[in-house]
């Protein structure tokens, strides 16, 4: 009997040999737990060709065209055969989501005839299923079915989830402190190093494997969420070789190719996303600046050298575009597979607003009057212009029994945006002002990945994974320039105490992350259901450099000027102060304040336990604790210089998280949920410090936590103490339930 057997498998192979060969790739899961299978053996039905899968479930079989039964088995497990899967020649046929489900005795074996799948959409719902927290996710074969772009509209379909600006994710309806984003399971901060989101729009979903989003909390996530963990994979293995170029074309007629656009002359590389240098300082920080009593020559030359153009200009608005390519391939060696990705992308987006609206509101000073009055009332038109550069690359070498990743990625952003609005102040007396706002932001991050996986045992219950990451993320606000004018019955001028100087702004951020983890996880049984136990630790530090000059233009005598109400000329070279004045004219006033200057670090070291084992047919629990030590430092000093920090601890804490996940299944198609955690929400970098940041938009400034405020007591007249700078974290204990129904496959009802 073995004789024709052994013959069909020489014969195949000797075809193999004198023609041309095709490959088939595909990933074997448990079924009950979503998890890729070691070991498995995949074979051509009726001959000995075949291979086993690797510790991620991968296989390999090369074959000459044709149509081939491809038989799928495994110890204690249903055999699965996959019938008629065609082979092309120097093509890859790809089977996603081969699932095996567990036999019901040891001994029996039952085999299932299958047509190829190939989604791996229900692999995914598997997971979801079995997840040991409440997750949600979307996979790459579902962005190619449904044709999203980029993260951010791809994760827009995932329940729970919903999308600010068109980039920020907020979970289950919590804000930003409260949604954490990570790159390949590990922190990364975003191109706004204030959120804890990452912006989704930077990533082009045909390098994402998947995206996922955690609800609840397990000891090994970092513990500083509650709504939710969103988590970005990136490809380390294409399933084929593919060359992707895209390109887009968008246009809405209220904002593109009209001629009452915003905007102002910027400098010639903002359509790359970052600035030429148009708008950096022109002079140095420190320098001194001399006041008009010393009659000195330097203020007017240090006044004549900043850029000159104060008001936003009505030009034609183009439509949105971008551009992008892709490619990926992987090359089977002898012991090894290689793989190698890269991906260049660019996005010009605009945006123009009309009759856009920004008001605020004060409770008055009676304690039984409930209703808030109007304090301001901001309208106005305002465009904006966003160009981003993504290119991201990555290689990996897989054996069968590791994994080496490597993924580089730099990211450029710079956003123009310019505004004119009309303000009205009520509660300090009735001023109407028109205000010009010219702003420019140039962010980029540049990430590295390095993360192995290995199998540590030879039938795969043992596993080691660790991951390594260091990102650069560098923000620069250049020359944010705002320029209100009073207006009182047709006449105009600039009133300091109404409507405030004009001002300058630069701003700076640079803040370096590294982050590292370290896992191990052990598979066992218990009372003869599968159970695991996993633990770890890991490290994250972050140091942040943080600046902002803040100048001011004042203008002597202006009713000398004759000023018509145009921002530009306050700076004409007539208009200039200079000590052959008359006195009149407009001069630079501000110098370096050493307290808007700080400098932060972040370091938090952690370990944590978590067990994962089944009680009885249906009932399955996780529980686990998880330790962290926090310590944050700050360097910096006050407005008035009285409190000086110098690198000292401003929050100091250990703190464990228990988390408790229980699971009751009601069959294959539904899940009851229900789980307990506690977890954290600390201060930011800029809330525990002294800095005040203007923001020349709303008008309104930020005081650093660290500040105490004083307020006088409207009765008594004495200062009250109303925040005494003692700023703290928030401890938070979330219960979540949850009920799920399967009802088919890719299909949920939660």
């Amino acid at each position: 009997m073995k004789i024709p057997y052994l013959f069909s498998s020489l014969l195949l192979w000797s075809s193999v040999l004198l023609a041309g060969t095709g490959t088939i790739r595909g990933t074997v899961f448990d079924d009950a737990t979503g998890e890729g299978l070691f070991g498995v053996t995949v074979v051509i039905k009726g001959t000995t060709v075949g291979t086993v899968t690797d510790f991620d479930g991968k296989f390999e079989i090369k074959l000459s065209p044709g149509f081939y039964d491809l038989q799928i088995s495994f110890i204690s497990y249903k055999t699965l055969i996959i019938s008629g899967v065609e082979v092309v020649e120097d093509e890859v046929t790809h089977l996603d989501a081969l699932k095996l489900g567990e036999a019901v005795t040891e001994l029996e074996e039952i085999v299932v005839t299958a047509e190829v799948i190939r989604t791996s959409e229900s692999a995914l719902l598997t997971i979801k299923r079995k997840s040991t927290n409440v997750m949600d996710g979307i996979s790459s074969q579902a962005f190619r079915k449904i044709g999203d772009g980029n993260a951010a509209t791809a994760i827009r379909r995932v329940s729970g989830v919903s999308l600010q600006d068109g980039k920020y994710i907020y979970v289950r309806g919590l804000g930003d402190r409260y949604t954490k984003s990570n790159l390949n399971g590990l922190d990364i901060p975003g191109l706004d190093p204030d959120r804890n989101t990452l912006q989704m729009d930077i990533f082009p979903t045909n390098l994402i494997d998947n995206i996922v989003v955690l609800k609840t909390f397990t000891a090994d996530l970092p513990a500083d969420f509650t709504g939710g963990i969103i988590n970005i994979e990136t490809k380390d293995f294409p399933e084929e070789r593919s060359l992707n170029v895209s390109g887009s074309l968008g246009y809405n007629p209220g904002m593109h190719l009209i001629g009452n656009y915003l905007g102002y002359d910027g400098g010639n590389t903002d359509w790359l996303g970052f600035d030429d240098g148009t708008r950096d300082l022109p002079f140095d920080k420190r320098a001194n600046i001399p006041s008009t009593t010393d009659n000195d020559s330097k203020l007017t030359s240090l006044t004549s050298g900043l850029n000159p153009t104060l008001s936003a200009m009505r030009q034609n608005s183009f439509m949105d575009y971008s551009l992008g390519i892709s490619t990926g391939n992987q090359i089977a060696k002898e012991k090894v597979t290689l793989g190698y990705m890269g991906s260049l992308s660019y996005k010009n987006v605009t945006r123009y607003y009309e009759g856009a609206e920004n008001n605020t509101y004060q409770k008055g000073d009676t304690p039984d009057i409930l209703e808030l009055r109007p304090n301001r009332i901001q309208n106005g038109d305002y465009g904006t212009n966003n160009a981003l550069i993504s290119a991201l690359v990555g290689g990996a070498i897989k054996t069968n029994r590791s994994k080496f990743k490597v993924n580089l990625m730099h990211l450029q952003n710079g956003e123009t945006r310019a505004g004119i609005f009309n303000q009205s102040t009520f509660i300090t007396g009735s001023v109407n002002l028109k205000k010009d706002n010219l702003e420019y932001s140039e962010r980029s991050i540049t990430n590295a990945l390095i993360s192995g996986t290995h199998v540590l045992n030879d039938d795969g219950s043992w596993e080691l994974e660790w991951r390594m990451s260091p990102t650069l993320s560098r923000l620069n606000d250049k020359d944010i320039r705002s320029t209100p004018f009073r207006i009182d019955d047709g006449e105009v001028s600039i009133e300091p105490s109404e409507s405030g100087d004009p001002t300058r702004i630069w701003r700076s951020l640079e803040e370096v992350n590294y982050a590292g983890r370290v896992d191990f996880s052990r598979r066992f049984k218990f009372q003869n259901k599968a159970a695991k136990v996993k633990f770890g630790g890991g490290l994250t530090y972050k140091q942040r450099d943080y600046e902002i000059l803040n100048y001011r233009l004042l203008v002597r005598r202006q009713s000398q000027l004759g000023l018509t109400g145009d921002p530009d000329e306050l700076l004409l070279p007539e208009n200039l102060w200079s000590p052959e004045s008359d006195g009149s004219g407009t001069y630079l006033r501000g110098n370096f304040e050493i307290s808007n200057t700080y400098d932060g670090s972040i370091i938090l070291p952690n370990l944590y336990v978590s067990n994962e084992m089944g009680f009885g047919k249906n009932l399955k629990t996780i529980l686990g604790v998880r330790i962290e030590q926090y310590t944050q430092r700050y360097t910096g000093q006050n407005q008035n210089g009285d409190i000086v920090f110098d690198n000292e601890k401003v929050l100091e804490a250990v703190d464990f998280f228990p988390s408790a996940n229980v699971i009751y299944n009601f069959g294959k198609r539904a899940n009851l949920r229900a789980s307990y955690s506690r977890t954290i929400a600390r201060p930011s970098f800029k809330e525990m410090s002294f800095a005040q940041i203007f923001d020349p938009l709303s008008g309104r400034t930020f005081i650093g936590g660290l500040s105490p405020v004083e307020v006088a007591n409207p009765v008594t007249g004495e200062l009250d103490i109303i925040w005494d700078g003692n700023l703290k974290e928030t401890n938070i204990n979330n219960f979540d339930l949850r009920w799920e129904l399967y009802p088919a496959r890719s299909e949920l009802l939660s």
